[in-house]
């Protein structure tokens, strides 16, 4: 098994700054959706739509408590990731693992999902 996408359901306003979040600060595309019953956007990224975006105002709260902690995506070239989201003034957080030789990047989007950045280099320490 495979994950096949994740699907933020929130109102207009809210997923296009969403929207804007995920393309221009993450990289992904906007694409091709089908005809659905709600207005939205799936962004893509190399595997295909891996990001679904609906339109919704009725799930922006639940009576379960909710245990989901982050979405972790793979990404490239950290020095670019990095420079994108300093110009951008997005708050986040760097965790290296030495051991694997990775870099992780944690922030939010505009929705207050968790995100992780995975990215196969280290960090240098200059």
């Amino acid at each position: 098994m495979k994950l096949h996408h994740i699907n933020i359901a929130a109102p207009a306003v809210m997923l296009e700054e969403t929207k804007t979040f995920y393309c221009d600060i993450l990289g992904l595309k906007a694409g091709s959706r089908p005809k659905l019953k709600t207005p939205g956007h799936w962004l893509y990224g190399e595997s295909g739509p891996i990001v679904h975006l609906s339109e919704s105002d009725i799930h922006s709260g639940s009576d379960r408590k909710h245990y989901l902690d982050h979405i972790a995506f793979s990404d490239r070239n950290l020095s670019n990731r990095l420079q994108l989201l300093n110009e951008a003034g997005l708050d986040y957080k760097l965790r290296k693992i030495e051991e694997e030789e990775m870099t992780q990047i944690f922030l939010y989007d505009p929705c207050g999902h968790k995100i992780e950045l995975n990215f196969s280099e280290l960090l240098s320490d200059n």
